[in-house]
């Protein structure tokens, strides 16, 4: 049983670097998840700030169309200011025009400000545009160091699983099966088995009885803890 109890401390190192290696393999995956979150949110900016620029671009053009339209009634006024019948015609057609000018300082004014609006949401778009191709080259880089680490553990995960079933192997069916029990029931932590220092368990920091003690001396069975339930063994 002492051989048995030796082995059954190589398997829990064995399931604890198989543990290390998923978890390490987990934690690439979220930082790929994270990097594409990133990238969703930086295009979701893109499209808004595109649209801004879009709609500062349509508000610029129909200013334009407006002046423009103006300014062509003030040239049809303008022909018909030759062929007024009367003063009071001519008159009528004089403050028209003038009333249409006035008005038309004043889109010329809004024209300026959607200019400059139009250019300002032009620069937000480009510099949208190009944090999103930055946030792109990270993801790239990101998914490529992924793909990479992930073979890595990939390798790793499967070298662990054949030394761990190496050792199993080797381990008498009854203590193996207690040993899964154990672990599986404790899976927060997954030790199985743990070492007594001077008269405590480990696991729990619980003292043992002399019976136990004598028993873990003289190794001819499995000792588990009356506390956590662990495997234990004499401190090595």
């Amino acid at each position: 049983m002492k051989e048995a109890l030796v082995r059954l401390i190589d398997l829990q190192r064995a399931d604890k670097a198989a543990t290390l290696a998923g978890k390490k393999r987990a934690e690439i995956d979220l930082k790929l998840r994270a990097a594409e979150k990133l990238l969703a949110g930086v295009k979701t900016e893109e499209e808004a700030a595109h649209k801004a620029s879009q709609e500062a671009k349509a508000a610029l053009h129909r200013n334009e169309m407006e002046l423009k339209e103006r300014e062509s009634r003030i040239t049809v006024l303008n022909g018909k200011l030759g062929g007024a019948t009367s003063n009071k015609e001519y008159q009528s057609i004089l403050t028209e025009v003038a009333t249409i000018r006035a008005e038309n300082g004043k889109i010329e004014e809004r024209i300026l400000l959607a200019m400059d609006e139009s250019e300002s949401k032009d620069k937000l778009w480009e510099a949208a545009k190009a944090k999103t191709r930055e946030t792109e080259g990270i993801v790239r880089a990101a998914n490529a160091d992924v793909e990479r680490r992930r073979d890595e553990f990939d390798a790793e995960l499967a070298a662990s699983k054949v030394h761990r079933d190496e050792i199993a192997a080797s381990i008498p069916p009854d203590a193996l099966k207690a040993y899964e029990r154990i672990r599986v029931g404790n899976r927060t932590t997954g030790i199985a088995v743990v070492e007594v220092h001077g008269d405590y368990c480990q696991g729990c920091q619980m003292e043992i009885t002399p019976q136990q003690y004598s028993d873990l001396v003289h190794g001819k069975s499995l000792v588990l803890c009356r506390s956590c339930q662990r495997i234990m063994v004499l401190q090595t």
